[in-house]
């Protein structure tokens, strides 16, 4: 009983607290507030993997990097690979590490960022 009574009072607190915060937003004026911090659409999350219109080699998908010409399977998991042990400073470092060739390079350094 002691345990159901507690389970029901957590309950009505949450949905206390939620309201609150639903109420203090909406009563102040704080919905872009609450938006840039807690809500993550498919837009914003575009946005952060591709400036303009250029991939990002440290965030893009394995889809999104095999749509660079002569960036495949092989290829786009080696840059994940190699981007999970450090962060990529500058696209030339696929060439460095010896992920992509230096002609692939030059076909694909237009159209990536870091």
């Amino acid at each position: 009983m002691k345990n159901k009574v507690i389970l029901v009072f957590g309950l009505l607190s949450l949905l206390v607290g939620i309201f609150l915060f639903n109420f203090h937003i909406n009563t102040f004026g704080l919905n872009d507030l609450y938006e840039s911090l807690f809500k993550y659409n498919d837009e914003y999350i575009k946005e952060n993997k591709i400036d303009d219109g250029k991939i990002s080699l440290n965030n893009a998908t394995l889809k999104e990097l095999m749509t660079l010409e002569q960036i495949g399977t092989i290829r786009a998991n080696n840059i994940i690979e190699y981007r999970k042990t450090q962060r990529i400073n500058d696209p030339y470092e696929l060439v460095t590490s010896k992920i992509i060739t230096e002609s692939i390079y030059e076909k694909i350094k237009d159209k990536v960022t870091i």
